[in-house]
């Protein structure tokens, strides 16, 4: 949805179209998405706009703070204008509003009773989560996803303390590291770093 005109904003709301922005992918490729996607006049025009972070080969990076943040100043930037989509904005995109495009919306995307518990829980002994005046604001500009200790799905706690509770972190680096490796090695690939690396 990054190369939409003007003149199809209208259709897609009309439509109801669930839009899902990955700022990540577009800033890490130069896709254009600031410059010429339309995703705040989406969000005016009252589309569904949720989150993503797109494939690791375009974004690198599947953190969905990361994702709100990026959505939250990019356009910014790019239109001179503040805002152009909101911390709280940016928030709903990567909670209630993915979870719409999903049509999940009666499930997750929000704490409410009835709907499944699925839970980020934020601790509060790095730096970026003070003073933390605004939860909003410290969130999507200042901790991201720096500072998550705990995440529960669907009742089950699966990080705690910062770590996998289902999964040897340090086996499977081993093993990915391992693997990719192997894999570079059947390509052939060589480092075309600039710089030396020790």
């Amino acid at each position: 949805m990054i190369r939409t005109e003007s003149s199809e904003l209208e259709l897609l709301s009309k439509t109801g179209t669930h839009v899902i922005h990955c700022p990540g992918a577009s800033t890490r490729t130069g896709m254009g998405a600031s410059r010429h996607g339309h995703f705040p006049e989406m969000l005016h025009r009252g589309v569904n706009l949720g989150l993503g972070s797109d494939s690791g080969n375009y974004s690198d990076y599947f953190d969905i703070g990361r994702q709100a943040y990026l959505a939250a100043t990019i356009h910014r930037e790019a239109r001179g204008q503040m805002p152009t989509i909101s911390g709280e904005q940016a928030l709903e995109m990567g909670t209630i509003n993915a979870a719409k495009a999903m049509g999940l919306e009666d499930e997750i995307g929000s704490i409410e009773s009835g709907k499944r518990a699925d839970i980020v829980i934020h601790g509060t002994n790095r730096p970026e989560l003070h003073p933390g005046l605004d939860p909003v604001n410290t969130l999507i500009y200042s901790a991201q996803s720096v500072g998550i200790t705990t995440v529960i799905i669907d009742g089950q706690v699966v990080v705690e303390d910062e770590r996998s509770t289902r999964v040897d972190e340090a086996q499977a680096f081993a093993s990915i590291d391992a693997a990719a490796r192997e894999l570079f090695g059947r390509m052939g690939w060589q480092d075309h770093s600039r710089w030396p690396v020790v």
